[in-house]
């Protein structure tokens, strides 16, 4: 298996391989005319590094599994181990150890030249967590089963980059001068090449190499060069450029740049082309070229709609979604030089409203860990007009951006606050208005200045009375309808709705004559921590009375029985009162009924299935007695996020806990101004909560009334 191994396992060439278009049939035909568990292992591998090349990993992972299942020994076992380990440890997957440690063998230590890279690998993994040590050993071990050979190469490349995260830069040095002598008495090719280009890499991995790595990179790129592989010759003209970049020489790093751009295009690696097109970009700004850096960042953005289809949603060993950790930065640095660069013009503000759309898309895709979002038509941006404006607040490091956009123009302010002190600002001002009791008007003007006194001219010129919120970051958590001018609350003077983004929303009227309500609930659970709700019985009794729909309070609304009623009753708004907690995953989030906890994946599925089946979206889903945990920016996602999945135009909700009282006094009157006046969504939210704020003072701290939001269609 020697040969498969140079072809699998060493990383860097296989992350530089092209074998055409028709490259995944010929592995296909492989795997089919298997005839023995070895061979099928074998070309399982094969295949399985070919996905990973394409950036589809999902199917990698899958190919590398099944080989180790159809492996007829423990040996070629481990090997089929040692590829998934590699794969899963250049993601950044948290169960790379594991598989790595299997691959080693009941002992830990490597005994054959598979289990060398293993252990090469698993040492590269372990001295980036600080295991400084073993991680050493672990390389040295694996320097030494390799051999002389190419594989004694690469551990020797992975001893050299740990033992520069452990800090041992004359080790590093030492090891990484032998790795490269023996990829260079290699037969050129592109394993070759592509284990000198890994050497290159971790030569120039350092943020200030020191002149003896940075001469070893060049002796490797040199050496690597030149190349009859399109694909590693873009590839080699890209770590040329980062080289150049790192000794000072812009020039010549803005020409390989784009030599490798071009490169990478014209065999239509799209993976490729987002990271050496990421990078041009970043020269071209260090080059002072901001228009040359916007091109290149346009073809990345279009690179990466490509690469986003095929990666797999992961999370790494800190709890990251792999494509927010490598991707999400991109987004930030693109819209800040486009908006920097895009002044007042109306063509660079729509090309950025149509990036944060697809950063948008990018937040659900993320948290829910699924692709292919569905988007309503492109154009609902430039639809929404009249008496409603869209804001789009981007979070940037130095700053805010605001995008106010109405009838298909837009326009364009900043506020001067960095990230940092920004979400500090957030949580303070939640804090005093969570505790109903707090003086959260000095932070709330703070931040009435910051997100609407840049666009108060705009909006009364324009006679705005829906603002529309696409909230980035971590204004999610903070409820629009509680800023604060001195004067009055924001929901004083406008109706106020928030989206995800305008793109995933797919608007409709709510029609309460012609549907059907359910208003189910729990005034108890058995869920230790929360208290009970006797008010639900109240509210949910009152709105169906209001509104004539079914009812079903605790032992009527079960867990076994809930996604059944959910999925067969013929009910266009849902109405849930019971404890609902979102948190920062998908499996933090459930609602709490009076035998236990019902998952938010169970409750959506099937709404989501009863949607479909019956060709009927529906209009509203509400639940009024749900928190998001405060501070933590991707818990409103969630909470967003729900109405999506389960097929909801729209969902009504609280940001945190209300008293009974209030919320079943809110709840009756937004029906009531649905049901009897006819109001849309937002209007409706928003007379309630001022009824509660003008009653009679003892209500009109926001903590009270401001948890509430509407999230998705506010018409």
């Amino acid at each position: 298996m020697l040969p498969l191994l140079l072809i699998a396992l060493l990383w860097a060439a296989a992350a530089t391989a092209n074998d055409g278009p028709g490259r995944f049939a010929a592995f296909d035909r492989a795997v089919a005319e298997a005839a023995t568990p070895s061979a099928r292992t074998e070309a399982l591998v094969r295949r399985g590094e070919a996905h990973r090349v394409a950036g589809a990993f999902r199917k990698a992972f899958g190919d590398f599994a099944a080989a180790a299942a159809a492996a007829p020994s423990g040996p070629e076992r481990r090997f089929a181990l040692a590829a998934l380990g590699v794969a899963q440890a250049d993601l950044g997957l948290p169960e790379a150890e594991a598989t790595l440690r299997q691959a080693l063998g009941e002992d830990g230590r490597p005994s054959t030249a598979a289990e060398a890279v293993a252990a090469a690998r698993l040492a590269r993994l372990l001295a980036r967590a600080g295991v400084a040590s073993e991680a050493t050993s672990l390389a040295e071990a694996a320097a030494q089963t390799a051999g002389d050979g190419p594989l004694g190469g690469v551990a020797l490349t992975a001893l050299a980059d740990a033992r520069l995260v452990a800090g041992d830069e004359a080790g590093a040095e030492s090891a990484l001068a032998q790795g490269i002598d023996r990829f260079a008495a290699m037969p050129r090719g592109r394993v070759r090449g592509g284990a000198l280009l890994a050497a290159a890499r971790v030569a120039l991995s350092p943020p200030n190499p020191s002149p003896r790595l940075s001469a070893m990179a060049g002796q490797a790129l040199d050496a690597a060069s030149p190349t009859s592989d399109p694909r590693l010759a873009a590839a080699l003209d890209d770590m040329k450029a980062e080289s150049a970049r790192l000794a000072g020489d812009l020039e010549a790093a803005f020409r390989l740049s784009g030599r490798a751009v071009a490169g990478a295009q014209r065999v239509g690696a799209n993976d490729l082309a987002f990271r050496v097109s990421r990078r041009r970009a970043e020269i071209a700004k260090a080059f002072d070229r901001p228009q040359a850096a916007l091109a290149a960042y346009r073809i990345a953005f279009a690179s990466l709609q490509s690469v986003r289809l095929d990666l797999a949603v992961q999370y790494d060993a800190f709890g990251r979604s792999l494509y927010r950790r490598e991707f999400e930065s991109f987004h930030s640095d693109f819209l800040d030089l486009l908006l920097r660069e895009a002044g007042d013009s109306q063509a660079g503000l729509a090309e950025a409203v149509a990036v944060l759309e697809d950063l948008k898309v990018l937040e659900i895709e993320d948290y829910f860990g699924e692709r292919c979002v569905r988007r309503a038509d492109e154009s609902a941006v430039t639809d929404v007009g009249g008496d409603t404006a869209l804001i789009y607040p981007i979070v940037l490091a130095d700053r805010i951006e605001l995008i106010f956009a109405q009838g298909g123009a837009f326009h364009r302010r900043s506020s001067p606050i960095d990230a940092r002190r920004l979400k500090a600002l957030i949580n303070f001002a939640l804090r005093r208005t969570v505790d109903f009791r707090g003086d959260f008007k000095p932070a709330s003007k703070r931040l009435h200045e910051l997100l609407i006194g840049p666009v108060e001219d705009l909006l009364q010129r324009s006679g705005v009375r829906t603002i529309v919120y696409a909230p980035d970051g971590a204004l999610r958590s903070l409820p629009l309808a509680s800023l604060w001018n001195g004067e009055r609350f924001l929901v004083e003077r406008f109706d106020l709705a928030t989206v995800l983004g305008v793109n995933l929303v797919e608007p409709a009227p709510i029609d309460l004559a012609n549907g059907r309500f359910l208003a189910a609930g729990a005034s108890s659970t058995s869920i230790a921590g929360f208290q009970d709700l006797p008010g639900v019985v109240e509210e949910t009794r009152r709105l169906a009375d209001l509104l004539g729909g079914d009812l079903r309070v605790d032992q009527e609304f079960r867990v076994a029985e809930a996604p059944r009623i959910l999925r067969s009753g013929p009910y266009n708004v849902v109405h849930i009162a019971a404890h609902a907690t979102f948190g920062a995953s998908p499996k933090d989030n459930f609602i709490a009924l009076a035998d236990g906890r019902l998952d938010l994946p169970a409750l959506v599925t099937a709404l989501r299935a009863r949607s479909i089946e019956r060709d009927q979206r529906i209009d509203m889903l509400t639940l009024s007695a749900c928190q998001t945990a405060l501070g933590n920016d991707r818990a409103p996602l969630g909470l967003a996020g729900a109405a999506y999945r389960a097929n909801a135009r729209s969902v009504v909700a609280s940001l945190w806990r209300v008293p009974d009282a209030v919320t079943a006094n809110m709840m009756v009157d937004l029906y009531a101004g649905i049901a009897d006046d006819g109001m849309g969504r937002a209007k409706a939210l928003a007379n309630a909560q001022r009824k509660i704020l003008q009653s009679d003072g003892a209500f009109s701290h926001p903590g009270f009334w401001a948890a509430f939001i509407v999230v998705g269609d506010w018409r």
